[in-house]
């Protein structure tokens, strides 16, 4: 088995914590799913025993930070372990049927290191809704990792609390600026569920250039830190 999936779960409803891990279940490879319970949730476990390669883990302490510290955790155990390709799947979103054979596919016929694929979204009254395209940014659940690509996993670690409102915009700008190995895979992999409504604020690039700086102002030791080990740059372009 060669493809790992990193999901976090906090406090989310079980409907739809079944929808995602049944997405997975359906795919035509066979993958190990890495899940974290972040904290003191209501969730029981023991709900996940009939799904086959689940690996858990959780722990007393709640992060709630958007999922970035369990994903962070999960990506460093994965590290250790022998895999070709990992994706990053939250509980609100689901699969398509065959998105990771598709993907996995891409990936060694490009012989790239990230794959950034497409989505889907429905709101919550089940209406689909159109996604105007763009490469400014790619959303965290449609970013793969690949071969020697898996080895940036480690950038979770670099993403700070402070930022983890835009943390799929950060993650996406480390990958660009260290210029790895990466290709657009034009189709569709990942439907998500919208439970923010028409009211959630659309930030433009400026607006996150701005509260990036504005956050890490104060943080200077952090911001060099971050540029080091990233090569992630705030400045205007």
């Amino acid at each position: 088995m060669n493809t790992a999936i990193i999901t976090p779960i906090y406090n989310e409803d079980k409907s739809k914590v079944f929808r995602c891990l049944e997405s997975i279940a359906n795919q035509t490879v066979t993958c190990n799913h890495y899940i974290y319970i972040d904290g003191k949730t209501n969730f029981d476990e023991s709900l996940l025993s009939k799904y086959q390669n689940i690996k858990i883990f959780s722990g007393n302490i709640t992060f709630s930070d958007s999922g970035d510290t369990p994903r962070a955790i999960l990506a460093s155990i994965i590290l250790r372990q022998n895999y070709d390709h990992v994706y990053l799947l939250d509980v609100d979103n689901f699969f398509f049927d065959k998105s990771v054979e598709m993907i996995n596919k891409f990936s060694e016929k490009e012989n790239c290191e990230i794959v950034f694929s497409r989505r889907s979204i429905i709101s919550q009254n089940g209406l689909w809704q159109n996604v105007k395209e763009n490469k400014t940014f790619v959303d965290m659940n449609c970013i793969s990792f690949h071969g020697l690509g898996i080895r940036h996993l480690k950038l979770l670690n670099y993403i700070p609390r402070d930022l983890s409102e835009i943390d799929d915009r950060i993650l996406y700008q480390m990958i660009i600026k260290n210029q790895f190995t990466y290709k657009f895979f034009e189709k569709i992999s990942v439907i998500y569920e919208n439970k923010w409504g028409s009211s959630k604020k659309r930030l433009s690039k400026k607006e996150i250039k701005n509260k990036v700086e504005f956050l890490l102002s104060d943080r200077q030791k952090l911001l060099e830190i971050i540029k080091l080990e990233t090569g992630l740059k705030f400045s205007d372009e």
